[in-house]
């Protein structure tokens, strides 16, 4: 075990739970593995499962009853950005870190989280190892370009804005990921909730009210090392369907954010095109019968000139777009974990 350090003190560790009775523990255990885990909070929100994830919960708490943990049953469930509402208004210490219920915090956690709070910045965002269902690492997910395990960047806000935006290779980068941040609750209560009612139900609500404070003064720092391993695929909200999921990042990431540039947003834009490349785009549009939101997803994603060509591209490769071989190619160009 490793000695838990003064500044975690000031941390408040949320996670919402929903049917994770297979998940939760190994997302919870490595939270105990240091000396003195009662130094930090734990805050757990239990939304309405019926797959027996309190009773693990309650057993995992009377296994480290030193460790200060709350438990608050919230009802039916309510989304999850909902649920990082809750958690941030429970918190009482300085610095927030939201975890889901199915994430595993790295081994090395309370060692990075403690070097970043002994720091003079109000924010920090960390790389994520991607997982199988199993919680198997399968490779490290890079959101800035060029970033390496060992590297560590500052960036103060709003006057190296252009110069972070630039730089981000994924919406990871700018918040979407929530596991990969830590954060101030000052920041939070710094925007105003109304102005971004707009993007409730979208599950990047929470992206875009951290990403306000790139336009107010914040230090930020990034760092090259994962702080979660993240399960499952690229597409968490698979319930959606693709379409719907890939049309709920160009709504949010693809539209006019205030107080940003036309060449920020091309930026931001440019990190939901990362996720959403073009052979990725060919297996949404020939996955959908839904006209409508096809021309919408469209429109959103392309310039006029190159839709004919995705629609042409979509029809001639449909019968092999559901072959492996293409995330198969894709791992080969991503540094394995």
């Amino acid at each position: 075990m490793t000695p838990a350090t003064k500044p975690l003190e000031k941390l408040t560790i949320g996670i919402p739970v929903l049917n994770c009775r297979d998940t939760i523990e190994s997302c919870l255990l490595p939270l105990f593995e240091i000396v003195n885990p009662e130094v930090f909070t734990i805050i757990i929100l239990v939304s309405d499962s019926d797959d027996g994830s309190i009773d693990v919960i309650k057993e995992i708490c009377r296994s480290n009853d030193k460790t200060n943990i709350e438990i608050i049953f919230d009802g039916p469930a309510k989304g999850i950005e909902h649920a990082i509402w809750k958690l941030v208004e429970l918190s009482k210490t300085e610095w927030i870190w939201l975890l889901s219920g199915d994430d595993i915090p790295v081994k090395n956690w309370f060692q990075l989280v403690s070097s970043f709070l002994e720091k003079n910045h109000d924010l920090a965002v960390f790389q994520t190892i991607q997982a199988n269902s199993l919680g198997e690492p399968l490779f490290y997910r890079n959101n800035m370009k060029p970033t390496n395990s060992v590297a560590e960047r500052s960036y103060i806000f709003p006057e190296q804005k252009k110069a972070f935006l630039s730089k981000i290779k994924s919406t990871d980068a700018i918040f979407s990921c929530i596991s990969n941040v830590i954060f101030k609750k000052s920041m939070w209560q710094h925007i105003s909730e109304d102005k971004y009612a707009h993007y409730k139900k979208t599950n990047f609500m929470h992206s875009m009210r951290l990403l306000a404070n790139l336009n107010t003064a914040t230090r930020m720092k990034v760092y090259g090392e994962p702080l979660v391993v993240k399960r499952g695929g690229e597409d968490s909200f698979s319930k959606l369907g693709l379409i719907r999921r890939a049309l709920m990042t160009y709504e949010s990431y693809g539209q006019q954010l205030e107080g940003f540039s036309r060449t920020e947003l091309a930026f931001i834009k440019s990190a939901a095109d990362y996720e959403w490349p073009w052979y990725r785009c060919i297996k949404v549009i020939s996955g959908t019968k839904e006209s409508q939101l096809k021309h919408k997803f469209l429109r959103s994603r392309f310039r006029s000139w190159s839709i004919i060509f995705v629609i042409i591209a979509s029809k001639a490769i449909r019968p092999f777009i559901h072959l492996p071989i293409l995330l198969r190619f894709k791992q080969l160009l991503i540094r394995k974990y």
